[in-house]
């Protein structure tokens, strides 16, 4: 599911198990705040999750503020994974990407068998990256466990280029 153009996502808390995702799968020109994920997902076949959103990239304008993430994610996939605590996966951004995540925290637990795991979010794949007033993590906190058998983790962001 993709948040209509300008939607306002606020004051949700997800409760349960193994949903396919947790606010949304994406977002546009969208505000993520005041929402709690305190359900856990574990997959075979997931490649990109987080607490909020699975993945932003493209043109996508996104605010995420005062969030939090207490459910665990794991992914036991064959493939790489991204997984963030808040966010997924940013990639393949272009001039018009805006996203900025501010006072949000992660307590869940990240694991995958090969991929980037973050915090609040990871990065891949950015070939025009967005400017620094674009692309913003301010006043986030991971104290979540994280482990993967092969690949990176980021406290707060995994990955990058």
């Amino acid at each position: 599911m993709e948040p209509a153009n300008g939607a306002k996502i606020s004051n949700v808390i997800v409760e349960g198990s193994n949903y396919h995702a947790t606010l949304a799968c994406g977002a546009y020109d969208a505000t993520i705040e005041n929402c709690i994920n305190n359900s856990n997902f574990s997959y075979e076949n997931i490649i990109r999750y987080g607490g909020m959103l699975m993945s932003l990239y493209g043109n996508e304008k996104v605010q995420i503020k005062n969030c939090m993430n207490t459910g665990s994610i794991k992914s036991t996939a064959n493939i790489k994974c991204a997984l963030g605590g808040i966010v997924g996966n940013i990639s393949e951004t272009t001039s018009a990407f805006t996203c900025i995540i501010d006072n949000c925290i992660n307590y869940g637990f990240l694991g995958c068998l090969y991929g980037t795991i973050g915090g609040i979010t990871t990065t891949s794949d950015i070939s025009v990256p967005p400017s620094q007033d674009k692309f913003q993590i301010r006043n986030c906190v991971n104290i979540g466990a994280m482990i993967t058998n092969n690949g990176q983790i980021g406290g707060i962001v995994g990955g990058g280029n």
